[in-house]
């Protein structure tokens, strides 16, 4: 369980710039995780802002209608929410077969 932790945390949020604190428990057959991150990337300088500009595929901000920049908030959008439960199914899986 602590490997499947360590993986998951470094691999979906570490890596795309969270600050996160977990701590496994196994209190009465009970095992279970508390997990907490931060709502800004953490970046050289500290923590940043916690929307980033949207960039399009040349890598030039993207602007709408209005000719205002667009923004998106460093916490992702539902579709990223539902990739990182995927993932996490992923992980599960993966270390469950490892574990026969």
């Amino acid at each position: 369980n602590i490997a499947l932790m360590r993986e998951f945390v470094a691999g979906e949020l570490v890596a795309r710039g969270f600050a996160v604190d977990w701590v496994y428990h196994d209190k009465g057959g009970n095992p279970h995780v508390h997990l907490m991150h931060t709502l800004r990337p953490l970046e050289g300088h500290g923590f940043g802002r916690k929307t980033r500009v949207v960039l399009d595929d040349a890598g030039k901000p993207v602007r709408g209608a209005d000719g205002r920049l667009v923004y998106t908030r460093f916490m992702g959008t539902p579709e990223d929410f539902k990739a990182l439960r995927n993932a996490w199914g992923d992980t599960v899986n993966r270390h469950y077969a490892l574990a026969g």
